[in-house]
Formats: structure tokens, sequence, C-alpha cells
């Protein structure tokens, strides 16, 4: 029996397009802690043979980090000394740097257990400024080390000398000491895919690949193939249908590959295990004799059971244990799919049980499986594929006394033979061809978590009218060659399955808002390379829970100020809402920012908006632009011109509103008025802007200079408030 053990490799594409660094840590730490020790541990063992699936965008950032173009913002406050932190820059390392395993990680250095103790398993965040108080600048420079020592994995710390004495040390450490980690760190950036290449020359493992930027590829190809198992499912409409996008992702893997290790790859591991009947010619085209799915996949195509007896063993193994051509038309291309108990229980099962053990079940039951295959299959094959990286924190020592275990067990048995994909394949190849291959994916043979929640379906109208523009506009003469690519790289980014991973109800995480923001800047990336306004829409929130933003305070009864640009008295704006932006995070592009608080308010004709700046205006805030987007109840901006308004008798600027829908289709002229001096103010009639008594207005304000959009408050999301009757006050009191 032939046992093709496959490793999965995938972290999202952290890299904002609006710096070119990552958001968060997650490449750069897994490949601290987990690409080249796979490799390292596999080398221990030279009569294995096993399949690395390295997903393309992921090398890609991992060169990134090692030719020294990344960094991200957990490398970013390591870097700074421990002396000179911020109380923000605390607050940050204090929530941030413990996001690693209690015991498996933190537990393994006793100064690390300690202040993980001392900061508190579960301090809110809001409480870390005031706990930061009582740490000193040692216990922030041990955490800065001790942070970065824990992902890097154990086989690699033990094998560097600076990092083995580091660990000796255990606390006190020094800021040189500090960049002895970050150095050996960059080592190991820099040695993975050499190590991948000399490991895939020698024929000791095969390297497969994914489409490029990891998207569902069957939902490019056609967002209704969701329905064959989900009938009832909300999708868009119209659907995303654009499988050249589909070719696009595959080739692009292919060139990569071809780049990185000198030849073709041979096997596929669609995203997420995702298939359809139609990706098998777009797959053969690009020239990979192999892709992968799940038993559940096959179970669909076959339309016959898979069971199992109540030990977990198949009682039709001659169904699975074997690959099957996928054929369409011409175009064929071979395929295997996954046990899933058997890869599940390394994944999910196995963490908590002692390595010798955990071992000694699982060739337990492929004895078993070799047994049940006896006189019903020929040369049967095991496929056993699973994410290579996340589950090792889970275990102790992150997983390498088990794997050595297994792979151990695995070299000694007779009758098991690990095996490459491709060279079971040379040498076994199907002998029946699939009826037709089912549309999904490998969890619950279905695409739910992509595609059919409220969220998922507004990220796929947004990608649908984003590439739509795209293609108009990059179609035309004046667009470069080279900012076409990159906006066509935009999108491909867009298209992958990390976004909607997170977007519905299947998953969640302390980082959903940082996903939903890296989808919209792909998008918006987009705009700005081929000279057009984003749309107001990009700048809120897919996810529901973050699109409406509440105020510091709320609007208690109506305003009339005087429009002048100055606080003329107390009471002129006391019962007015105000939003404090140094509570909503950072601008944009400003790390201070020019604007501190966003003050509103009305009465029953009037909607008026003042904005107070961190810094008193100077001369040079005359370049600057002002305007409120409206996104309820309906599309518009209203630009605050102050640039070129007559100086009133105190000296303010004064300017009037100009109300725009749509792309210009609709202009109102000096529809409000407005002033800057301390503050800047506006009055806008509610008639001028179409708004009704009861209606939901929902809005956010951008600082443009010269045009260019440097601030947006709130940064994520709207201020919604609805606009009120001649009565609102009569029903506040009431209230």
């Amino acid at each position: 029996m032939y046992v093709a053990l496959v490793w999965h490799m995938h972290q999202p594409l952290y890299r904002d397009p609006s710096t070119g660094n990552a958001r968060l840590p997650w490449v750069r730490l897994h490949a601290w802690k987990d690409y080249l020790d796979m490799l390292l541990l596999a080398e221990e063992f030279p009569g294995l043979r096993m399949t690395f699936n390295m997903v393309p965008s992921l090398l890609e950032q991992i060169l990134d980090y090692a030719e020294g173009r990344a960094s991200d913002p957990f490398l970013d406050h390591t870097r700074l000394p421990a002396d000179d932190l911020t109380p923000a820059q605390k607050a940050f390392i204090l929530e941030g740097f413990f996001m690693a395993h209690p015991e498996n990680m933190i537990g393994t250095f006793p100064r690390y257990r300690a202040l993980y103790v001392k900061r508190g398993a579960h301090t809110p965040r809001e409480a870390l400024p005031e706990v930061a108080r009582y740490f000193t600048a040692a216990e922030f420079r041990d955490l800065q080390v001790l942070f970065n020592l824990a992902w890097i994995d154990p086989i690699l710390r033990e094998r560097d000398p600076s990092l083995r004495a580091l660990v000796r040390k255990g606390e006190g450490f020094t800021e040189e000491d500090k960049e002895a980690v970050l150095v050996s760190g960059g080592k190991i950036l820099n040695e993975i895919i050499p190590a991948l290449k000399r490991a895939y020359e020698t024929g000791r493992i095969e390297i497969s690949t994914t489409p490029y930027f990891h998207p569902i590829l069957p939902l490019l190809i056609d967002t209704n193939l969701a329905r064959a198992a989900l009938p009832d499912a909300v999708l868009p409409d119209p659907p995303f249908r654009h499988p050249e996008d589909a070719r696009e992702q595959l080739a692009r893997a292919v060139a990569q590959h071809r780049a990185l290790f000198g030849r073709e790859p041979r096997g596929l591991w669609p995203s997420e295990g995702s298939v359809c009947q139609s990706l098998v010619p777009f797959a053969a085209e690009a020239g990979f004799s192999w892709m992968a799915s799940d038993e559940e996949i096959l179970v669909r195509s076959l339309g016959l059971p898979i069971e199992r007896d109540g030990d977990g063993l198949v009682r039709a193994p001659e169904r699975l244990y074997r690959p099957y051509w996928a054929v369409e038309g011409p175009a064929r291309i071979a395929m295997i799919f996954r046990d899933h108990a058997l890869s599940d229980l390394i994944g999910f099962t196995y963490a908590g049980w002692e390595a010798e053990k955990a071992a000694d079940d699982f060739v337990a039951r492929l004895r078993a499986v070799r047994s049940a295959c006896a006189g019903r299959v020929r040369a049967p094959l095991v496929s056993i594929i699973l994410d290579g990286e996340n589950a090792w924190e889970f275990y102790a020592e992150d997983g390498a006394p088990f794997l050595r275990a297994l792979y151990g067990r695995l070299e000694r048995e007779e009758g098991i033979v690990t095996t490459t994909v491709s060279e079971y394949l040379k040498e076994n190849p199907p002998a029946e061809s699939l009826p037709a291959v089912f549309p999904g994916s490998w969890i619950n043979h279905n695409f739910k978590i992509w595609i059919g929640h409220e969220e998922d379906n507004l990220a796929w109208q947004w990608l649908a009218a984003t590439r739509d523009v795209l293609v108009k506009r990059g179609a035309e003469a004046d667009i470069p060659p080279a900012i076409r690519e990159e906006a066509w790289r935009a999108i491909y980014a867009a298209e992958g399955s990390d976004w909607c991973w997170w977007y519905g109800d299947d998953h969640s995480s302390a980082n959903d808002a940082d996903f939903d923001e890296l989808f919209r800047s792909h998008l918006r990336r987009i705009y700005d390379l081929i000279g057009l306004r984003a749309p107001d829409g990009l700048w809120v929130p897919v996810l529901r829970e973050e699109r409406t933003v509440v105020p510091t305070t709320p609007c208690t009864a109506f305003v009339r100020p005087r429009i002048d640009g100055r606080v003329t008295h107390y009471y002129e704006w006391t019962s007015a809402a105000r939003f404090d932006v140094k509570r909503a995070g950072g601008a944009m592009h400003h790390a201070g920012g020019l604007v501190s608080v966003v003050t509103y308010g009305f009465n029953a004709t009037h909607w008026f908006v003042r904005l107070d700046f961190t810094n008193p205006p100077a001369a040079s805030f005359a370049i600057l632009g002002f305007v409120l987007h409206i996104l309820r109840p309906r599309m518009a901006r209203c630009f605050i011109n102050v640039a070129d308004g007559p100086a009133g008798a105190g000296q303010e600027r004064r300017g009037r509103v100009r109300i725009e829908e749509g792309e210009g289709e609709e202009i109102r002229e000096d529809a409000g008025e407005a002033a800057l001096d301390e503050v800047l103010e506006a009055a806008i009639p509610f008639e001028a802007l179409g708004f009704a008594p009861g209606d939901e207005a929902a809005f956010s304000i951008a600082v443009t200079d010269r045009g260019m959009e440097v601030e947006r408050w709130p940064s994520r999301g709207a201020i919604s408030f609805v606009v009120p009757s001649a009565d609102f006050e009569e029903r506040m009191w009431r209230v």
C-alpha cells in the first residue's frame, strides 16, 4: 500500500497594497516556525517521500521578507528600543506579543510565562495602557525577545548557537540580544526556498502548487456553481463569471513555480480542495498531470456512498484508495482524494496525545486499510492531505516528537511505502474515469464559507463591479502596461479565498477587520492606479458589525451654531454628537492626523458639521479640501470649499458647500455655507440633500490635499443618524 503525505503550506496575502508591508506577522512567524523545520524533519528519514504544496502568494511574501522588502507592525515594534516606548507602543506590545500558544510556546520559557501571568490571560484592550504602567523597560525588552524567540521552531533554535545561548539566558536581554533573534530569523527566511529546491531536485519531495492568490476557482468560473450543493443559497445577481481569471491564476502559479524551482509543477491542490467539472480542461491546459480534493467530493462525483464502520474504516476501499481520470472533452487529468478521517486525526486530534501512542494509532489504522484493500484494490493509495503549519503549535515541541515517531514507523513498516503523488501515478495511472467532478470544496463538499451570506455576496459584488471598471478603463490607451498589470494583480489578489473565509457566520478572529480592510484596499488600489475615484462604499466595511460607528456622545437636542469657524460660546455645540477620532484608530496616511474631533448636529431644517484639529489651522490649510461622503439614504458627496473663499470680519475664511450625486450627473452649487478659522464649520439644508424626516443618514468625512485623500473619519464604517422631525426635542425630553 502507498501513502501520499501532502503538507499544504498557506498563509493569506497580508501585504497592504498602500504600503507594501504586511498588516499581520503570520507569514514571517510561520516561516520561522514551520516551513524549514518540516523539511529538516523529513531529511532525518531518507526512505521517506512526501509532497509539499506551496501556495505562490505565500512564497512571494517569504521572498519579500528574505530580500528585505517587507516588514509588519510586530516586527516594527520589536525593533523599537524598550527604553523609548510610548504608551501606545507599550499597549500594542502587551496586546500582540502574547499571541502564541500559552502552554506549548509561552510556557516553554519561564520568563515569558511570568510576563503573561503579570499581564493577565484575558486583559481587555482598554485596560492595557493602565497595565503597561506596571511593566519596566527591561520587562518590555524581554517580551520583545521572547515573543519572537518562541515563534522560532525548537529544531532551528537548537541548531543556531546564538539562539541556544539566548534560550539558556532566559531573561535580562539586551538590545543586542533582540537584534540577534532578528538576524537568525532573517537567515531562516533566506534558507527556505533554496532548501525546498534542493529536496525537490533530489526527488525526496515533490512540490505541488495552488492557484496563485488562493482563489476558489469554481466560483471564479461561475458563482452559480454553488447551487449544486446548496440549491436554496442566495447568490450574487448577476453571477460572477470569469473563467479567464481561473486560467490566469493557474498560469501565474505555473510561471512562479518554473522561475523558483526550474521546472513545471505536475501537481495541483486547488484552493481548499475546490473543484468542478469545468476546471478539468483549465488544469490540463496549464500542464498539470494531477489534482486533489476530498473524499466527500468523490462521493458526490460517483453518486455512490463511502461509508465507514464503527472504527472509522472505509467499507468500500476500492472506491477511495485509487486515482481516477477527470475528463472533459479531449482534456483529462488524474485526481486523488484525501482520506478525510485520517487527515483530520493529524490536524485536529493527535495534538493532545502522547507522540508515540499517536503514531502507533495512525499506523495501526493504515494497516487496517491495507488489509481491507487486499484483493480488492491494486496498489492502493492512501492520500493524507492537510495543513502543514497551523496544527503544530498545538503539539508539544511544534510537532517534532509526533512527526519523528510517525516518520520512523512509516519508514520501517513492511507493506507500506510513502510516495510522492507523481511517483505513484507514473507506475499506477488511473483505470477509471469519473462521471463528472462535483462542484465543492473539502469543507462539507460545498462553498458555503465563501458565498451565500450577505457579507460574502457583498464582497463578490464589489469585486465584480471593480473588475468591470478595470476592463473598461484598462483598455484605454493612456494606461501604461505596467500600471495595467499592477491593477490586474490587485484584482487577482482580491479574488483570494481568505477574505470571504472571515465574512459571514462561519469563522471569526481578532483580525476580522484587518482582512476586511485588506480586501477593500486591493479594490481601492485599482481605482488609484487607473486614475479614478474609488466608490465611497469601498471605505465602508463589508463586516456588518463594523459598518456603523457609534459616536462618543449622541445628539440630545437641536443646535443652532453660528457658522464663523470659531466656538462662539460654550453652549453652541453642547447638544451635538461628538466623534473622537483618537478612540477610533489611526488615520489612513498620517500617523498623527489633522482632525481630532468630528462634531455634528441638526435642527429641523439644517445639518451642521464641525471639525476640530490636532493643531491650530495653519496657512497650509488653505490647500486642503473637506468632503462629506454620504452613503445613505442616497450616495452623494458634499464638497466643503474654503480654500478660495473671502476672509470674513474676524479673518475666518468663508466658503460654500457643493453637492454632487453620482459621478457628477447632478451638481448643486451653493448648497450650504462653511467657515474655517479655529475650527471648520458647515451648515447644509436637509432640503438640498433631499433628506426627509425619519431617513437614516450615514456619512464619513475626508480631508484631501491637492485632490488626494489623506484622512477619512471614521477610518472604517460610517456615522449614522436619523433625520429629525420638528418634534425631535420634545421626544428627546420625554425619553
